[in-house]
């Protein structure tokens, strides 16, 4: 399962996209804040992908103190 950790997300008319509740285009819901769809879905409307690229590339680089002997 997928939890979706944002806003409620809508499907287009023709079902094929996903978009917020703001957007015009907005007329079935997906999946509301704090609900869960099947990740075979969530994966299907790239949901999965959305938040990967939201998280850094490395935790561990990303929590890690600058390197006090590198030059600048």
């Amino acid at each position: 399962m997928w939890t979706n950790d944002g806003p409620n997300l809508y499907l287009t008319e023709d079902r094929a996209t996903v978009v917020q509740a703001d957007d015009p285009r907005a007329r079935y819901l997906l999946v509301a804040s704090g609900s869960q769809i099947p990740l075979e879905e969530a994966e299907k409307y790239g949901l999965t992908k959305a938040k990967a690229k939201d998280a850094p590339d490395n935790k561990a680089k990303a929590d890690a103190p600058a390197n006090k002997g590198k030059a600048e």
